[in-house]
Protein backbone atom coordinates (compact mmCIF):
# COMPACT_ATOMS: atom_id res chain seq x y z
CA UNK A 1 0.00 0.00 0.00
CA UNK A 2 2.71 2.25 1.24
CA UNK A 3 4.26 2.45 -2.70
CA UNK A 4 0.27 3.86 -4.00
CA UNK A 5 -0.08 6.46 -1.84
CA UNK A 6 1.79 9.95 -0.75
CA UNK A 7 1.12 9.61 3.01
CA UNK A 8 0.20 6.82 5.76
CA UNK A 9 -2.05 7.69 8.59
CA UNK A 10 -1.45 4.73 11.11
CA UNK A 11 -3.61 4.86 14.76
CA UNK A 12 -1.49 4.88 17.04
CA UNK A 13 -3.26 4.79 20.41
CA UNK A 14 -1.79 3.81 22.97
CA UNK A 15 -4.57 2.64 25.01
CA UNK A 16 -5.04 -0.03 22.37
CA UNK A 17 -2.13 -1.61 23.25
CA UNK A 18 -2.29 -4.75 25.50
CA UNK A 19 1.00 -4.10 26.86
CA UNK A 20 0.52 -2.17 30.34
CA UNK A 21 3.74 -0.44 29.89
CA UNK A 22 3.08 0.94 26.17
CA UNK A 23 -0.42 2.10 27.55
CA UNK A 24 1.29 4.01 30.78
CA UNK A 25 3.58 5.67 28.16
CA UNK A 26 2.19 7.73 25.58
CA UNK A 27 4.91 9.40 24.47
CA UNK A 28 7.42 6.42 24.22
CA UNK A 29 4.64 4.03 22.50
CA UNK A 30 3.81 7.13 19.82
CA UNK A 31 7.65 7.50 19.11
CA UNK A 32 8.39 3.66 19.14
CA UNK A 33 5.46 3.18 16.78
CA UNK A 34 6.89 5.72 14.57
CA UNK A 35 10.05 4.92 14.39
CA UNK A 36 9.09 1.22 13.87
CA UNK A 37 6.91 2.19 10.55
CA UNK A 38 9.63 4.26 9.17
CA UNK A 39 12.17 1.59 9.24
CA UNK A 40 9.34 -0.07 7.04
CA UNK A 41 8.42 2.08 4.47
CA UNK A 42 9.62 5.26 2.32
CA UNK A 43 6.43 7.01 3.27
CA UNK A 44 6.05 9.78 4.68
CA UNK A 45 4.21 8.77 8.00
CA UNK A 46 1.26 10.89 9.52
CA UNK A 47 -0.53 9.17 12.66
CA UNK A 48 -3.82 9.59 14.25
CA UNK A 49 -3.62 10.23 17.89
CA UNK A 50 -5.20 9.93 20.79
CA UNK A 51 -7.81 12.27 21.72
CA UNK A 52 -10.18 10.60 23.92
CA UNK A 53 -9.57 9.61 27.93
CA UNK A 54 -9.67 5.64 27.42
CA UNK A 55 -6.74 4.53 29.61
CA UNK A 56 -5.03 7.97 30.14
CA UNK A 57 -2.63 6.74 32.93
CA UNK A 58 -3.09 7.66 36.49
CA UNK A 59 -1.78 11.21 37.40
CA UNK A 60 -1.79 12.38 33.52
CA UNK A 61 -4.98 14.68 32.39
CA UNK A 62 -6.16 14.35 28.48
CA UNK A 63 -4.06 16.91 27.64
CA UNK A 64 -0.83 15.90 29.14
CA UNK A 65 -1.38 12.63 27.26
CA UNK A 66 -1.64 14.92 24.34
CA UNK A 67 0.88 16.77 24.47
CA UNK A 68 3.35 13.68 25.15
CA UNK A 69 2.05 12.01 21.79
CA UNK A 70 2.56 15.69 19.83
CA UNK A 71 6.13 15.84 21.19
CA UNK A 72 6.83 12.19 20.07
CA UNK A 73 5.52 12.69 16.74
CA UNK A 74 7.49 15.50 16.48
CA UNK A 75 10.56 14.00 17.66
CA UNK A 76 10.23 11.25 15.59
CA UNK A 77 10.12 13.53 12.82
CA UNK A 78 6.60 12.45 11.29
CA UNK A 79 5.15 14.54 8.74
CA UNK A 80 2.50 16.48 11.42
CA UNK A 81 -0.29 14.15 12.86
CA UNK A 82 -3.83 13.85 13.53
CA UNK A 83 -6.42 13.54 15.78
CA UNK A 84 -9.60 11.13 16.77
CA UNK A 85 -11.87 11.35 19.43
CA UNK A 86 -15.26 9.42 19.08
CA UNK A 87 -17.76 12.34 20.48
CA UNK A 88 -16.07 14.83 18.18
CA UNK A 89 -14.76 16.18 21.49
CA UNK A 90 -11.55 18.31 20.80
CA UNK A 91 -11.94 20.58 23.83
CA UNK A 92 -8.76 18.44 25.17
CA UNK A 93 -7.00 18.91 22.25
CA UNK A 94 -7.31 23.11 22.20
CA UNK A 95 -6.20 22.68 25.90
CA UNK A 96 -2.81 20.92 24.80
CA UNK A 97 -2.34 22.90 22.27
CA UNK A 98 -2.32 26.15 24.97
CA UNK A 99 0.21 24.08 27.01
CA UNK A 100 2.52 23.43 23.90
CA UNK A 101 2.80 27.18 23.51
CA UNK A 102 3.51 29.11 20.50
Amino acid sequence: MARHVDVLSPMIYPSHFAEQRLKDDPYGTVKWALEQGMARVDTPLRPFLQAFDMAIPAGMSLPQYIVAQIRAAEDAEADGYLFWNPRADYSALWQALELLGP
